[in-house]
């Protein structure tokens, strides 16, 4: 926090997965305490493959009418 005050701003470092909510708000509001600018964030030690089966769980919708033969179209 000491330096905080004399940069032009700074960069959060987020441990992914690690660093609770709570630590990351308690941290923001220190800053802001110091009138700390922050310019950034990064988020390290992500794990890409547990992130990337998020993709198939989107809802899908469809909606179906029916044509003058009476079938389902999609």
């Amino acid at each position: 926090l000491t330096l905080s005050r004399l940069a032009d701003g700074v960069i959060m470092v987020i441990w992914g997965g690690v660093t609770g909510r709570d630590i990351i708000r308690k941290a923001n509001q220190s800053l802001a305490g110091v009138n700390a600018k922050i310019t950034g964030v990064a988020l390290n030690n992500i794990n890409m493959a547990k992130l990337s089966s998020y993709q198939y769980y989107y809802p899908y919708y469809h909606s179906y009418t029916i044509d003058e033969g009476g079938n389902k179209k999609a």
